[in-house]
């Protein structure tokens, strides 16, 4: 599957810097243009030009970046939201992370081992969404509402036990394209099955929720966590 089906490597996205304006991206566009005029052309007015136009480009960005600031300023007031102003200070102090990361702190604690790393995200979730964290009164009526035996008959006829059908296409069209997984099957592979490879697909579904029995490998799944800028993960 690697071989036919290579993987994207990791790619930093590059943040746009917060001065860069319509009128930076024309006269960058207008500098581009001269480059490439002049790697085609290297006439003696091409290479002039671009020298104008290279010194006119850096005038734009160098009186954009000077006015940049001022001018949010001088916009903000007592409606002004706190998260917009915020936002536009990140923008100017914090800086991509160039490199990922491999690694947990926890109570100034390193973890670095891919299982241990594991654990600590699962106990972390975990702990977050324990019942602990619900108030008295709440837990009280938890604990009520569980010691009520539930009365449900079924003839297992419902519409919500029959097989799966159309809902396999309806599923398989709708998600957007994420990473893979570990088995490394990808949505576009899901999305572009022959009809054959969908039945067996299919089958196979149906069999899960006809005997209950779940594959061990499709219950793993990547976690990649994403921490705040300047903040331990």
């Amino acid at each position: 599957m690697n071989s036919t089906i290579p993987k994207s490597k990791l790619r930093l996205k590059k943040r746009d810097p917060v001065w860069l304006n319509d009128k930076c991206m024309n006269s960058i566009c207008s500098r581009r243009k001269a480059t490439r005029k002049v790697k085609k052309s290297p006439t003696t007015a091409n290479i002039e030009n671009l020298r104008i136009v290279r010194a006119k480009t850096r005038h734009t960005i160098k009186s954009t970046k000077c006015k940049s600031w001022p001018s949010f300023v001088s916009k903000i007031n007592s409606y002004t939201s706190i998260k917009k102003v915020w936002t536009m200070v990140h923008k100017i102090t914090v800086k991509p992370s160039t490199c990922p990361i491999r690694h947990l702190k926890v109570t100034n604690v390193g973890v670095s081992d891919f299982p241990d790393i594991a654990n600590t995200i699962a106990q972390t979730f975990s702990n977050n969404s324990s019942s602990e964290n619900h108030i008295s009164k709440f837990q009280s009526f938890r604990r009520q509402a569980e010691n009520q035996q539930l009365k449900f008959k079924s003839s297992n006829y419902e519409n919500y036990n029959n097989p799966f059908l159309d809902e396999l296409t309806d599923a398989i069209s709708k998600p957007y394209d994420t990473a893979v997984g570990p088995d490394g099957v990808h949505y576009q592979m899901l999305k572009h099955l022959p009809d054959d490879a969908l039945l067996t697909l299919l089958n196979i579904l149906n069999n899960i929720w006809a005997s209950g029995k779940f594959r061990a490998n499709w219950c793993t799944s990547t976690v990649i966590p994403v921490p705040k800028p300047g903040k331990d993960i």
